[in-house]
């Protein structure tokens, strides 16, 4: 299949200053890191802590801490390394170990991860290792999107859009080194295979973002062609997202189309109680209940561009919760906008509260944001 496209940017938009919101909770909590940017043509890194870009083509970054109504730039910039494969494509999405030691990268035009190792006291960088597609056994890695790494840090995952497959590794939690241990790809068979297999792995196809429950024994995988996520069991003792051999995947929860198309973003909460999903083409955010015993998901409201007094939907295209579980956050690509929901601890319900859009009341560099931690 060819790579699903990025949201189309207005031309307004395309090559300006992109800004990366990040909850200001999060980036106290690593307050040492620094932000990550690439600069076309040349593509340079610069020191990289909780954000980062997550498309080609944009040509700068800045950070801006968006919380409660309070907007401090970051304007000092990191250094810079050379991005290490010297080719056109640079990285789309970013990732940070919990312990702060390493970055992982995804590279999606060069069909890689790469490794760096991170100083904890000034934040720099440094390469470290490149996992290549096609390479050592690695395989999957095709058009990656998003990298995660696992709560307890023991395995880093990302998804592979182009072969729609979501990839597992072992993390070394020394040097952080990858060892690859295995992928599942849409069409897997599974069921009693006698000698063929009954059942195929509906689900993946433009597999996008990887989230792993808080008690490490559930990954959830957003796919934008299908708008479907898939729900799958954590291997114990490896780490790696598994289908049981007969039964197949945990879930594969769906929603009507008026409710969700095209899946791209989801955050769990912080207690593990509940996701929250995007629709980029519905122009939605969905709340899931998670059944803490069993990982499977179950619709609990949604809400709507222009519904309920919401606006800063439209194009809706990433999510994320603040450390204490109090809020949601979304960055809407055609809004231009993030917005901020107050959300019920209990139930998880979210209540909107505002939205920050570019060019309104003196606020810039809002334009076309996808990227939240």
């Amino acid at each position: 299949m060819s790579r699903p496209a990025l949201p189309a940017q207005p031309l307004r938009d395309r090559w300006r200053v992109l800004l990366c919101a990040v909850l200001i909770g999060y980036a106290m909590f690593l307050s040492s890191a620094q932000r990550l940017q690439a600069t076309e043509p040349s593509q340079q890194l610069t020191t990289p802590g909780v954000t980062g870009t997550d498309d080609s083509t944009w040509r700068g970054a800045a950070s801006v801490l968006l919380a409660d109504g309070m907007a401090p730039f970051l304007d000092v910039p990191g250094t810079s390394v050379t991005y290490p494969t010297g080719a056109a494509h640079g990285p789309y999405g970013v990732a940070v170990s919990p312990d702060g030691k390493h970055v992982y990268v995804s590279d999606y035009g060069n069909d890689r991860l790469i490794v760096f190792a991170r100083d904890t006291a000034t934040g720099s960088i440094t390469v470290q290792q490149p996992v290549i597609n096609g390479s050592g056994g690695v395989s999957g890695v095709d058009g990656p999107y998003l990298v995660t790494v696992s709560p307890d840090g023991k395995n880093v995952y990302v998804t592979g859009s182009v072969t729609d497959t979501v990839v597992s590794f072992a993390r070394n939690q020394d040097d952080g080194s990858l060892t690859y241990l295995s992928k599942l790809t849409r069409n897997d068979p599974y069921g009693f295979c006698n000698p063929t297999c009954p059942f195929a792995l509906d689900a993946l196809d433009g597999a996008y973002q990887v989230a792993i429950s808080p008690d490490g024994k559930y990954g959830y995988v957003s796919s934008i062609l299908d708008n479907r996520i898939l729900v799958l069991n954590r291997d114990a003792t490896t780490g790696a997202l598994v289908l049981n051999p007969l039964s197949g995947p945990v879930q594969i929860f769906s929603a009507n189309a008026a409710d969700l198309s095209q899946a791209y973003g989801i955050a769990l909460s912080p207690d593990g109680a509940h996701l929250y999903l995007t629709g980029y083409g519905s122009d939605t955010l969905l709340v899931l209940a998670r059944d803490a015993d069993n990982g499977t998901l179950t619709q609990v409201e949604v809400h709507k561009q222009g519904q309920a007094g919401i606006d800063g939907l439209n194009g809706v295209f990433r999510v994320a919760t603040s450390p204490d579980g109090k809020h949601v956050y979304t960055a809407s690509f055609d809004g231009n906008a993030l917005t901020a929901f107050q959300r019920d601890t209990a139930s998880g319900k979210l209540t909107f509260l505002t939205t920050y859009v570019d060019g309104v009341d003196g606020l810039d560099g809002l334009g076309s944001p996808h990227r939240l931690p």
